[in-house]
């Protein structure tokens, strides 16, 4: 059984979170950080039927999830994350290296899983989709702007490997998908932190000895989903796995700081309104 932590609340009272000058707001994010030229992708798949009225089955990508990869615990890449990032007790508050090619390319972040802020995003920009064609089934998401579902620090046992989990998986070219903690052996700190956050959308949909802040709504697809990087720079969509010699070129932060969108295929029935 997974551990939900229940104690969430409290323990953002308890601990300090890291100073750091973070670099993108939400606005941004549901701005001009969201590449829904690229990432969208609408497709009309054929006929379908939809309380016995014919219609029309659509599908296209919904951005889900906002991965946050930071250096310091506590530390976030976000201006208003909406919830104080938990600095870990002392005995685990130095749990890996900052990455360098003198321990082998080992990178370590910590992670932090927000839901999308579509709502804002609708708001401000709209969604390059005509209102009868979403998929509302499919957009359960918060009242409000990065819900929590997974800080790493409130995990820090397993995310810094103090307790040991074993599973089958790798994410292509990148990384072994376990054990899922926040060390990575990479020599590109952009692939490695797109690896960190993949481990954490997998832990949030399947904690087992991790714990999460909430669960997720939707079931990943890991692979099969689709990840944008939002800063440092705003990139087109990638696949998880995909070979980086076809995408990691200037990705890097100089900071150590990353923000990835992680995009969801929908798929719905469409009637005509009568």
């Amino acid at each position: 059984m997974h551990r939900l932590c229940s104690l969430c609340p409290l323990l953002f009272l308890l601990f300090v979170p890291a100073s750091s000058q973070a670099e993108v707001s939400i606005l941004e994010l549901g701005t001009s950080r969201t590449n829904w030229a690229d990432c969208l992708r609408f497709s009309i798949d054929g006929p379908c039927i939809m309380g016995g009225v014919p219609g029309v089955q659509i599908s296209y990508n919904l951005p889900h999830l906002v991965l946050d990869i930071v250096k310091i615990p506590g530390d976030s890449d976000i201006t208003d994350p909406g919830v104080p990032i938990p600095a870990p007790p002392d005995p685990l508050e130095r749990g890996g290296a900052p990455g360098n090619p003198g321990e082998w390319n080992l990178q370590y972040s910590e992670t932090h899983i927000f839901q999308y802020p579509l709502q804002l995003a609708l708001q401000r920009t709209g969604m390059p989709l005509p209102l009868e064609f979403l998929c509302w089934e499919h957009m359960r998401y918060g009242p409000v702007p990065l819900v929590p579902h997974y800080l790493s620090e409130l995990d820090a046992a397993a995310w810094r490997k103090l307790v040991s989990e074993a599973g089958p998986g790798w994410l292509g070219v990148w990384a072994p998908l376990y054990p899922r903690c926040g060390f990575v052996i990479h020599h590109s700190p952009s692939v490695a932190s797109v690896t960190q956050g993949v481990r954490g959308v997998h832990i949030t949909a399947n904690p087992g000895i991790h714990v999460i802040v909430a669960p997720l709504w939707f079931v990943p697809r890991i692979p099969g989903d689709l990840l944008q990087q939002a800063d440092p720079q705003v990139s087109r969509c990638i696949e998880i796995e995909e070979n980086p010699l076809a995408w990691d070129h200037n990705m890097v932060a100089l900071n150590g700081k990353y923000v990835w969108i992680s995009w969801h295929r929908v798929a719905c029935c469409i009637a005509p309104a009568l």
